[in-house]
């Protein structure tokens, strides 16, 4: 019979060590086999970040900028340098304006002349003396009067040339074709001693007489204008005054045609324009208020537009 160790204690049996070592043996066997390949698993894990880690990283290169192709330098041009404006001078006008909106006249003169008006042209005095007014019935009055400098013509006898402005608003066109002056010797018809002419001057036609000599030692030549417009007679009174008190080999008389010519240039400007007066006192325009007498004729003689 067998004899079953009960005791626990290890049989000495070398048989059975034997064969229990085998089987101890192979799940050492298989343990350590185990840790040796997770072990080796692991070591390639290792190796392989390493390796990845370690792996030589391409460094990009700055790109050198390519050297610029060189051009030839172009000097710019100098900016002209700036240039000061000069400052516009304002030319003073060469005439000057004379407008009486009550007489609806006007007309322009040189501004070298002398303008008056009012009182101040009655109170002239001398060789500037204003011409006696020439109109064939009474009313009339001064509006202006226009002097040339008295060294217009140096060297001879000239002293003044003016012309006085006067209106009559009492005539009627028949009475402003007439003159008072010069006035005919006793018996004598007065068609033979006064010729009254027709002229155009500017864009107004006139009637003209002309008063070669005068009463006083100064001398002075006159010619009056007259022209109906307005209800009313105008005159136009172009004087010229000399000296006669010098040696007549000493000074040359003046040319009394240029004189006048120079006046005359004057009237060549004049205007009318409606009168400005109150409704009620607002006369009638007639046609012979804006046709002179005999109108039919054509006139003698024109003046040029003015050149002062």
């Amino acid at each position: 019979m067998t004899q079953l160790n009960l005791s626990g204690r290890q049989s000495n049996n070398p048989q059975q060590k034997s064969a229990a070592e085998p089987e101890g043996g192979s799940i050492k066997n298989q343990t350590v086999g185990a840790l040796g390949a997770l072990a080796m698993f692991a070591a390639v894990i290792v190796i392989g970040s390493c390796s990845r880690g370690s792996k030589p990283v391409a460094v990009q290169q700055p790109i050198q900028p390519a050297a610029p192709v060189s051009t030839p330098a172009v000097t710019p041009a100098p900016a002209p340098a700036p240039v000061a404006k000069a400052k516009a001078k304002r030319r003073r006008a060469a005439t000057l304006s004379y407008v009486n909106r009550e007489y609806g006249l006007s007309f322009d003169f040189p501004r070298n002349y002398r303008l008056k008006t009012g009182n101040a042209v009655n109170a002239a005095s001398g060789p500037t003396q204003p011409a006696q007014m020439n109109f064939v019935q009474p009313g009339g009055m001064t509006l202006a009067a226009v002097e040339m400098p008295g060294n217009s013509y140096p060297g001879t006898d000239f002293t003044s040339g003016t012309i006085n402005v006067n209106v009559n608003p009492g005539m009627t066109s028949e009475a402003c074709a007439q003159f008072a002056l010069p006035e005919p010797a006793p018996g004598t018809d007065a068609s033979s001693r006064v010729r009254i002419e027709e002229v155009k001057i500017g864009a107004t036609e006139f009637h003209e007489v002309e008063n070669p000599s005068g009463a006083t030692m100064k001398k002075a030549d006159n010619r009056y204008y007259h022209v109906f417009n307005h209800g009313a007679c105008y005159e136009f009174a172009l004087g010229i005054g000399t000296d006669n008190d010098v040696n007549v080999e000493e000074i040359t008389p003046v040319d009394r045609q240029q004189v006048f010519g120079k006046l005359e240039k004057i009237l060549v400007t004049v205007k009318f324009q409606p009168v400005l007066m109150p409704e009620s006192a607002a006369p009638v325009p007639s046609v012979a208020a804006t046709t002179p007498a005999d109108s039919s004729t054509t006139p003698e003689h024109e003046v040029p537009a003015p050149n002062f």
